[in-house]
């Protein structure tokens, strides 16, 4: 991912929030030489040090024929692409040039080492994964008596991973480019509901680069 130092971010209470908000990951891995990917959910185990990001580990699990397609083993080195609010920005909204239209949006490519888990530890992630997207719920599902045998039957056929993450790079690009009014009017554009490229999240990731928009 190419480094614009208008976008580009090392900040890790932004790739925190991002792994929090957007838990969809994408993992390429290329065995033989060939890329391979797959989507999985991740969850942010260990948030690292505001010193570094050594500590910083992520857990998912995958399926088995995932495992094997994508060669996972202890030590592989993965690529874990996380991606934000995105969206399109027509020049249309600018009044100012000249102009061409652009892409905002949110991304983070992490590199990670690989752990597989045993099957204690494959539970351990399944049973942090359901409660984390359950909590939100006013009656979170639970696995129940009846429920624990058929899914721990289903849970033979998954492998989870820790990801340590050795290195990442960011992007968070939200006009920082653009004169104030214009990021403004952007901002206004995709609010709009009666916009055809209107997009309340991608306005809602714009704000937050830019606080003192009205």
């Amino acid at each position: 991912m190419l480094d614009v130092p208008d976008y580009a971010t090392r900040d890790l209470a932004w790739l925190r929030d991002l792994l929090t908000r957007r838990p969809w990951a994408t993992i390429v891995a290329a065995p033989d030489g060939v890329p391979t990917a797959t989507h999985m959910p991740v969850l942010l185990e260990n948030a690292g040090g505001d010193g570094g990001d050594e500590a910083l580990t992520l857990v998912t699990h995958l399926g088995v024929p995932d495992d094997e397609t994508l060669g996972l083993a202890d030590g592989v080195q993965v690529l874990v692409v996380v991606e934000g609010a995105s969206g399109y920005v027509t020049p249309t909204w600018y009044a100012w040039g000249p102009a061409v239209p652009t892409w905002n949006v949110e991304v983070a490519h992490l590199t990670a080492s690989v752990e597989l888990l045993d099957d204690a530890g494959t539970w351990d992630v399944l049973v942090r994964t359901v409660a984390a997207f359950e909590s939100a719920r006013p009656e979170p599902f639970v696995l129940a008596a009846d429920d624990l045998a058929y899914a721990r039957r289903l849970a033979r056929g998954v492998r989870g991973v820790r990801l340590h993450v050795t290195d990442w790079r960011g992007k968070n690009k939200m006009s920082q480019d653009k004169p104030a009014a214009v990021v403004a009017r952007i901002v206004a554009g995709l609010e709009d509901p009666a916009d055809v490229h209107a997009d309340p999240a991608l306005a809602a990731a714009m704000r937050a680069v830019h606080p003192d928009l009205p």
